[in-house]
């Protein structure tokens, strides 16, 4: 037969899907015993033999042959990707890629909430046979929407169930007069049906390659928008009745497709080229993220711009699991610019923890060693959306020396947001880390040309805080923000006022006394009033501090939650110095 022959099925095999609709095959969800990747699972109703321990008296039955052939040796994006197969205790099993049935109530629904999705759906049925018809010259001749087109979890749709599929020739016409049983007789043409009564051979000979197909393909509109088809003793044809559900846009196609004329019937190229129901926001998506290594930047550029918008017309599962894929494999190759990151961090807020640490995290470091600086510039503006899922082992061994690089660039605003980006990254680090290379960044910051970033990197060790240790708190904290204080910038000396006020509780006395007070109290005559004013209220904190003290009154160490919320108060000085050197300022 062309599988695997075993008595072991290397898969565990979980829930049945009991709405796919087909009486040969029952379908299961399924995982790999090896690895765990998900699976489906089609399992034979009824034995093909008595159960043997011999896989030599193995006999399968030749549709069913012909369907394992032709699952394993015919490979495209729409088709159903074959995995194994094997018999067991009699009866024929085929694993596949995980999808899922199309059933009447998804159809449904999605008619209702989502119509271009069904067009999408549609897009790749006809891509499918297409290529088969036209590409492969077969036949495919087991169209039936509940038994032979699955899902994938991203809303794509695949051909699977190949019964009938056969080469065009002899050979597979034979066949197929073999073996036509197996579909339902409701989805044949009439040249077809016209000739069951009476046990006639069914011809092709003089009549295009895909117009049974063509056919079938009218079936499916008609079922998707209509319903199921009747059964054929019904005394009018499904054809001859009310199409009125199925798009006006389609509708020609449609009525092409079921044509008693068999020589009239469109193959699948002509169906869909100039067609405005193959031409919306959900295709034109899909097919562009397919191709966009093929797309110049222009045309990247204008897709990106709109795409943020075009998600909120998309169901979730598309989002998630057909664009977010294509987004991340785009930036991981640099077939996209910084553009991509804001619809990506969009769709990225529809993830669940464990889907965004399979389908992103991996990605990021990747990202920040882009040469593309605006790309890094983007991630680190957008760090707040995604540093919670970044873990303590990616940010100490990989991300931070990465994002480092930053500290050192020409670009004042690259390294601003590299040192406003230690807000979300220090949590996650070790002590090591911090003390031995966020330290020196910092010290080496505060001597920096800019003096807005002077500023910050001040406000910026305030904030931090609550991640340092004691004794990284007694060595660095003071020196550092008592060199703010002597900072020619105004906004630098506040911001240092500011950070000693919201870690007060971080010293002992005899450093308020000694170390921090006799700073603090110089700039009460400073040349700035808001210098001034943020100083008188910096003395009455540490005198509070020594009248404490001296009375006798323990300060209890702030909890963790105290800490943050005192230094959640700390303002970032780039905007405090643009209103302090106001013309208007009060000296």
């Amino acid at each position: 037969m062309g599988g695997t022959q075993s008595q072991v099925l290397p898969f565990d095999i979980g829930e049945e899907k009991t709405d796919y609709q087909n009486s040969l095959w029952q379908m299961y969800d399924g995982t790999a015993k090896e690895d765990g990747t998900p699976v489906t699972i089609f399992k034979q109703r009824r034995p093909t033999q008595e159960a043997t321990n011999d896989p030599s008296q193995t006999s399968v039955p030749p549709h069913i042959e012909n369907m394992i052939k032709r699952l394993k040796t015919l490979r495209h994006p729409t088709l159903l990707r074959y995995v194994e197969s094997m018999v067991m205790e009699g009866h024929m099993y085929i694993v596949t890629e995980q999808v899922q049935p199309l059933t009447q109530t998804y159809i449904n629904e999605t008619r209702k909430s989502f119509p271009e999705s069904l067009s999408w759906g549609i897009s790749r049925v006809c891509t499918a046979l297409s290529f088969l018809t036209s590409d492969c010259h077969i036949r495919y001749a087991s169209l039936a929407l509940f038994s032979s087109v699955f899902m994938t979890k991203s809303g794509d749709w695949k051909l699977g169930n190949p019964i009938l599929t056969h080469a065009v020739g002899a050979e597979g016409d034979n066949y197929y007069n073999a073996h036509h049983a197996q579909i339902d007789n409701k989805y044949k043409p009439p040249e077809i049906t016209k000739n069951l009564p009476t046990g006639g051979t069914i011809s092709f000979t003089n009549i295009p390659d895909w117009s049974l197909d063509s056919w079938m393909f009218g079936c499916l509109i008609y079922e998707i928008y209509q319903g199921p088809i009747p059964d054929t003793t019904t005394s009018k044809p499904f054809y001859k009745t009310s199409s009125s559900n199925i798009p006006n846009t389609l509708l020609p196609q449609y009525k092409e497709c079921l044509s008693s004329n068999p020589n009239h019937r469109p193959n699948f190229q002509k169906l869909t080229k100039n067609s405005p129901f193959f031409n919306n926001n959900t295709i034109t998506t899909a097919q562009f993220l397919e191709t966009i290594a093929l797309k110049d930047s222009f045309e990247k550029d204008a897709f990106f711009r709109k795409l943020s918008t075009n998600l909120d017309t998309f169901p979730k599962p598309f989002n998630k699991y057909k664009i977010l894929p294509h987004l991340v494999e785009a930036l991981d190759f640099g077939a996209a610019n910084s553009r991509v990151l804001a619809p990506l961090l969009k769709i990225g807020t529809l993830l669940t923890p464990e889907e965004y640490a399979a389908l992103v995290t991996p990605s990021v470091s990747k990202w920040f060693a882009s040469r593309d600086k605006n790309l890094r510039i983007n991630l680190l503006q957008n760090l707040e959306h995604f540093a919670d899922h970044l873990t303590p082992e990616m940010v100490n061994d990989d991300i931070f020396a990465k994002i480092a690089l930053g500290f050192g660039d020409p670009m004042p605003k690259m390294r601003e947001l590299t040192l406003r980006s230690l807000l979300y990254l220090v949590p996650k680090m070790n002590e090591n880390l911090i003390n031995n290379q966020v330290m020196r960044y910092l010290a080496k910051l505060q001597m920096d040309p800019e003096p807005g970033i002077r500023a910050n990197t001040t406000i910026c060790l305030g904030k931090l805080s609550p991640n340092l240790s004691p004794s990284t708190k007694h060595k660095v904290l003071v020196a550092a923000l008592s060199r703010s204080l002597r900072d020619p910038f105004p906004p630098a000396r506040v911001a240092g006022l500011s950070a000693f006020i919201a870690t007060s509780e971080d010293y002992s006395p005899a450093s308020c006394a000694t170390q921090i007070l006799p700073l603090v109290v110089t700039l009460t005559v400073d040349g700035e009033k808001g210098v001034r004013e943020k100083a008188f209220i910096c003395v009455k904190v540490f005198m509070k501090r020594l009248e404490d003290s001296h009375n006798g009154i323990v300060t209890k160490p702030a909890s963790a939650q105290q800490q943050q919320e005192a230094v959640g108060m700390l303002a970032w000085a780039w905007d405090l110095g643009k209103k302090m050197t106001g013309k208007d300022e009060e000296k």
